[in-house]
């Protein structure tokens, strides 16, 4: 991003390991340092979760896990927060994103 200057951001996070105030922080340096405005957050829609025995397995997020990650963020960052694998999710963020151009 040295090479650039951003006019928005989407910040992608990890829901499960990316405290509350580490996003906090990265989009404050974003503002900050690049003068850029966050316009809404991301996450993948996988995850690794330890199993029973302690090993790591990948995990898909289901309905319920997506539902409850977009409730915590929106209400902690007042931002639009959804799956980058969701193409309606992508399509809003291009939408928003073009409506702020104009």
């Amino acid at each position: 991003m040295e090479g650039i200057k951003p006019d928005y951001s989407i910040v992608v996070i990890n829901p499960y390991t990316d405290p509350i105030a580490y996003i906090q922080d990265t989009i404050s340096a974003l503002s900050a340092v690049y003068k850029c405005r966050t316009i809404a957050l991301a996450y993948s829609n996988v995850t690794h979760r330890a199993d029973a025995g302690g090993r790591f397995a990948r995990y898909i997020l289901d309905d319920e896990d997506e539902i409850e990650i977009k409730r915590k963020y929106i209400n902690a960052f007042h931002l639009p927060c959804g799956c980058i694998m969701d193409e309606g999710y992508i399509e809003e963020m291009v939408d928003d994103l073009l409506l702020l151009l104009s």
